[in-house]
């Protein structure tokens, strides 16, 4: 009897205690099923021109023991490019994201008993491939060009900006431009030294990184414009000069052509004579009309463009041979003229 009552005791004993974990098993599913989704922190909803490795964090839950992170690069989840089930801590890194790629991200919570739903789904968009080098189009490589010239090459994809260099140095260890502001395909230059080598390359840049430099390309600049001739024959101020004279002026080294310019008036307002195609440093000018003042200049040309005009110098020619007279009194052939005559013409 007493056996049976004990053993009563023991059965009650055990269904007691199975009622107990029942029930703590209960309370624990229905906190289980009150936890809250995480909270994202890090990177940014919708932030761009992350790098291609980043820590993806996110607040604790209470309640939670673990964390189960999804990635994909589609906003439904259809496909995951991340995922982990069991990340122990409010945070992971993750590497190896594809540049110039938007991928969306999601958190929730889990413990032994249940998980929480899915966090909101943040966006993130990872930093563009750098942009290819630039391909360099004018001046072309070797030309002469004058001293104020525009650089210009073609648009690198995906270009925010260009660095130019210009150097007089083919190996760039002087610069005489480095811009690395330039937004447009094409960069001036102004102020470089008459008949010189120099050296220009760029490369492009965007929030990814910078191009490897562009081919280097050379030019050279003009020569500078020659200086002014200086007049040697007539003299300034010459008088009695013939109807066809000669003017002479200096040579200037390295000037292959002359011009000559010839007026009636100091201002050179109207020409007598324009001459750009003189070779030689002298002209025969005529015929110029008798008892007249003019007046003339020269200026020289090469490579690097016409020259200052020489000071202005005046001439005169020679007065006219006057007409002959016509005689009037007395008449020709007339006879018994008195022993004094007047004569008149």
């Amino acid at each position: 009897m007493n056996n049976r009552i004990g053993r009563s005791w023991k059965a009650a004993g055990r269904l007691w205690c199975a009622l107990f974990i029942l029930f703590l098993a209960a309370g624990t599913r229905s906190a289980a099923q009150v936890l809250p989704a995480p909270r994202l922190l890090s990177p940014p909803d919708s932030s761009i021109n992350q790098p291609t490795s980043l820590t993806f964090a996110w607040r604790a839950v209470l309640g939670a023991t673990s964390y189960e992170l999804q990635i994909s690069d589609t906003p439904l989840f259809t496909t995951l490019v991340y995922h982990d089930s069991l990340i122990f801590g409010q945070s992971t890194d993750v590497s190896g994201l594809h540049r110039s790629t938007t991928y969306y991200w999601r958190v929730r919570a889990q413990n032994i008993v249940d998980q929480s739903a899915w966090s909101d789904t943040w966006i993130v968009t990872t930093l563009p491939a750098p942009p290819p080098s630039p391909v360099p189009s004018s001046p072309p490589d070797g030309a002469t060009v004058p001293t104020s010239v525009t650089l210009a090459w073609g648009a690198s994809s995906g270009a925010t900006s260009y660095r130019v260099q210009l150097s007089a140095s083919p190996v760039f260890s002087t610069l005489v431009v480095d811009d690395s502001t330039v937004t447009a395909t094409s960069r001036p230059v102004q102020g470089l030294a008459n008949n010189f080598d120099y050296y220009w390359r760029v490369n492009a840049s965007n929030a990814g990184g910078t191009s490897a430099w562009s081919a280097s390309m050379g030019f050279t600049t003009t020569a500078a414009p020659p200086p002014a001739p200086t007049l040697t024959s007539p003299p300034n101020g010459a008088a009695d000069q013939p109807l066809t004279v000669t003017l002479s002026w200096s040579s200037i080294p390295g000037a292959p052509s002359y011009r000559l310019q010839v007026s009636a008036g100091p201002g050179f307002a109207t020409l007598v004579l324009d001459d750009s195609t003189l070779t030689a440093t002298s002209r025969a000018v005529g015929p110029l009309a008798n008892g007249a003042i003019y007046y003339w200049r020269v200026s020289a040309k090469n490579a690097g463009g016409r020259g200052a005009w020489s000071s202005a110098w005046y001439f005169a020619t020679v007065a006219g041979t006057p007409a002959p007279p016509v005689l009037s009194s007395p008449l020709n052939g007339t006879a018994n003229q008195p022993a004094t005559l007047t004569l008149a013409w």
